[in-house]
């Protein structure tokens, strides 16, 4: 199982980073990390996920964190 790495936890505070599988939790992880993330960590996101599969993610499982300044 893969982990986000651990300067992530910051960000997904709701989490152990360790218990996280990027798979398996990849809707929070995309949500979180688009949401709350550094630049640094949104580099991260694309450089892991596909553009595609974030976008799916975002379009398809949506959640209600967003802000309105960010929609």
């Amino acid at each position: 199982m893969a982990h986000p790495p651990k300067n992530l936890q910051g960000t997904l505070w709701s989490s152990d980073v360790n218990q996280l599988d990027l798979e398996k939790n990849k809707a929070y992880i995309i949500h979180q990390v688009i949401t709350f993330g550094t630049m640094d960590q949104l580099k991260w996101l694309f450089q892991t996920y596909s553009k595609r599969k974030i976008v799916d993610i975002f379009v398809n499982q949506p959640m209600k964190m967003y802000p309105k300044h960010i929609y």
